[in-house]
C-alpha cells in the first residue's frame, strides 16, 4: 500500500519587532514596544498547526526582524554597542515580555513535521550570535534553522528587505 505524501506548508512572517512587552515591570507603559498583537500572533501560529492543517508540514518561516534588539534597554540605558552577553540579556527580557507568543511557538515547533527558519534581519542582527541562538532554540524547544542573509528553497527567494 503506497503512502501519499503530507502536504506542506510555508508561512512567512516578517518584521513584527517584539520588544520587552507592553507593560514595564513596575507596571508602567512601555513606549518603545511596537508588538500589540500577541494574542492574535498566538491565534495564528495554533490555526496553522491544527485543525485543517493538524496533518500538514508546516514550515514557519521568520523573516527577520521578529525581534527588535534596537529598541530594548539594557539595566535601563540604551547601548551603542552591543555584545552577545548584553544581546542574550535583551533576548531574555524579550521572551518573557512576551511568553504567550513564545508558548505558542514552542508549541507549534514540537507537533511532528512542523519546523522554525529564521532569516535574520537588521533588528535581530543579535541573532547571529551563538548564545542568543542557544537560548531561542531553549525556549521554543527545538533547534531553529537560521539563515544569515537568505533563505532559498524551490525556486522560492526569502530576504529580509534591508538587504535593498
Amino acid at each position: 500500500m503506497q503512502e501519499t505524501a503530507k502536504k506542506k506548508l510555508k508561512l512567512v512572517v516578517s518584521d513584527l519587532h517584539l520588544g520587552k512587552g507592553r507593560l514595564l515591570p513596575g507596571g508602567g507603559i512601555n513606549s518603545l514596544e511596537e508588538f500589540y498583537f500577541g494574542e492574535k500572533l498566538v491565534e495564528f501560529i495554533h490555526y496553522y498547526s491544527s485543525g485543517a492543517f493538524r496533518e500538514y508540514d508546516v514550515e514557519l518561516i521568520i523573516n527577520g526582524d521578529f525581534l527588535n534588539f534596537l529598541q530594548v534597554d539594557y539595566k535601563g540605558h540604551f547601548l551603542a554597542v552591543l555584545t552577545e552577553g548584553v544581546c542574550l540579556e535583551i533576548l531574555k527580557s524579550i521572551v518573557a515580555g512576551h511568553p504567550k507568543v513564545f508558548k505558542a511557538m514552542s508549541d507549534f515547533a514540537l507537533k511532528p513535521g512542523n519546523s522554525l527558519t529564521y532569516v535574520v534581519g537588521n533588528h535581530d542582527q543579535a541573532m547571529l550570535w551563538p548564545a542568543c541562538r542557544e537560548y531561542l532554540n531553549q525556549s521554543v524547544g527545538i533547534s531553529i534553522r537560521y539563515k544569515n542573509i537568505v533563505y532559498f528553497f524551490d525556486g522560492v527567494h526569502i530576504e529580509h528587505g534591508h538587504m535593498h
